[in-house]
């Protein structure tokens, strides 16, 4: 009786490579802005980031540096206080930190493993002081957020 050649197969699957944040927040809405009260306005934006890299990063970015950077503004006029921003990861707790004022660039997340799926709340607030004058109006500002990675 004849024995049988072992044979061993290399099964095997590649994963490309992909980051992606997606997020149904075209607006975030803190205000309406009460003058004379000193009070703190905040809201959320929910994201869904997927990373197959070793190591990626979430930022918060504002891009017009000319226009009082990291502050809310209409028109000329802008508040005097600059808006804070911070997030937090649903799937990776402990991640996130305290609010931060925005500069051209604020680090909210750092992820040290692959993931997907992952529900991430970012955080808004902005504070109004009793004295700071308002013009009525809306004050905005286009936050850019961006998933990225050195590590891929």
């Amino acid at each position: 009786v004849g024995e049988g050649v072992p044979q061993s197969p290399i099964v095997e699957g590649t994963v490309p490579f992909t980051q992606t944040l997606a997020t149904t927040c075209s607006h975030v809405v803190l205000g309406p802005f009460v003058p004379g009260k000193a009070q703190s306005y905040h809201n959320t934006c929910l994201l869904e980031a997927t990373s197959t890299a070793a190591a990626s990063k979430l930022v918060a970015e504002d891009n017009e540096t000319t226009n009082h950077e990291g502050h809310l503004v209409q028109g000329s006029y802008f508040l005097p206080s600059p808006l804070e921003v911070n997030a937090t990861d649903a799937e990776h707790l402990g991640l996130g930190g305290a609010l931060a004022p925005l500069t051209s660039q604020v680090s909210l997340l750092t992820f040290a493993t692959p993931f997907s799926t992952d529900g991430v709340t970012v955080t808004f607030s902005q504070a109004i002081g009793s004295k700071d004058a308002l013009h009525t109006g809306p004050y905005a500002k286009t936050i850019t957020l961006t998933l990225s990675t050195t590590t891929p």
